[in-house]
């Protein structure tokens, strides 16, 4: 087998490094794509929490070979604090997707977390101090202004879905502003303790609105939990080897990934305004990254 994986490996390793990039973040958003879609299915018959539970429980049991593999001496930390509230606050985001994903179309929902991007910039100027030009500034306000664009003009007053999607992008926002306070720790030691607190996170209010899963219930959680746990591991592969520059829009494949998957499962297919609203979400943050790397890039040169 080693010997017919050699000249796979060797193809592959000859790629340029953002090519390799580019490759694993379509497998990350394809897959994270697909992992959404199979718990909106699963919604249908259990509750959100119950499939939080079970994905976070069968992914530690996928994650346990490798953590053996590397040492348990892998997870010792001296920030354990920071790690409950990343995992915690990244826990509660992942849930009002789920929330947001039985009310909304797979496409549609996707596409409000991608205003995560927005939220970074706020949050950046209220608690960072940052300054932000004002092109910035505009492009994040019309970003948002999108989201308008794909709440149903029909019904309540406040959308719920769009508005749980809305709550996920601030709240994973608020994780990745975090993250600058502290240096990087090993990849494999924020997945294993995310799902560690996820798992006891929505174990009692699973336990609360438990549904006995049929066979193909299980077999469904199974393929959510390998998915999202590959999606997050072809994530960080893709950072590593590639610029985050060049990789970093690919990820809005994941959009076209939903919009696919949303239509062949669902038999959903976004409107004119839902198309609107995320060209809107999408354009507004490629501009404000291509923005800030472009005034990065000036002041490192006033600065010389």
């Amino acid at each position: 087998m080693g010997a017919l994986l050699r000249p796979v490996t060797a193809a592959w390793l000859s790629l340029p490094p953002n090519t390799r990039g580019a490759i694993w973040i379509l497998l990350y958003t394809s897959n994270f794509a697909a992992a959404d879609a199979l718990a909106k299915l699963l919604a249908k018959d259990m509750s959100i929490y119950q499939i939080a539970f079970v994905r976070y429980a069968i992914s530690l049991l996928l994650l346990a070979p490798v953590v053996l593999h590397l040492g348990i001496d892998t997870l010792r930390t001296t920030r354990p604090v920071m790690h409950v509230i990343r995992a915690t606050l990244s826990n509660v985001s992942q849930i009002l997707v789920y929330f947001a994903l039985t009310r909304m179309a797979l496409a549609d929902a996707t596409a409000i977390t991608f205003t995560r991007p927005l939220f970074v910039v706020v949050l950046a100027v209220l608690f960072l101090g940052e300054r932000v030009s004002w092109r910035r500034a505009l492009a994040t306000a019309i970003g948002f202004s999108g989201v308008l664009f794909m709440v149903p003009t029909s019904g309540p007053a406040i959308d719920l879905g769009a508005l749980s999607a809305l709550a996920s992008a601030l709240v994973f926002a608020t994780v990745l502003v975090m993250v600058r306070f502290y240096s990087s720790e090993p990849p494999i030691r924020f997945i294993v303790y995310y799902h560690a607190i996820g798992a006891i996170m929505f174990l009692p209010p699973a336990v609360a609105t438990w549904t006995e899963p049929t066979a193909d219930h299980y077999a469904l959680l199974v393929l959510t939990a390998m998915l999202a746990t590959c999606a997050q591991t072809y994530g960080i592969r893709a950072y590593h080897v590639g610029m985050s520059s060049v990789v970093g829009p690919f990820e809005y494949s994941r959009l076209l990934f939903a919009a696919v998957i949303g239509y062949l499962m669902f038999a959903e297919f976004p409107d004119a305004l839902g198309i609107l609203g995320a060209a809107i979400i999408v354009a507004c943050t490629l501009y404000n990254a291509r923005r800030q790397a472009y005034e990065a890039r000036k002041a490192g040169a006033g600065d010389r």
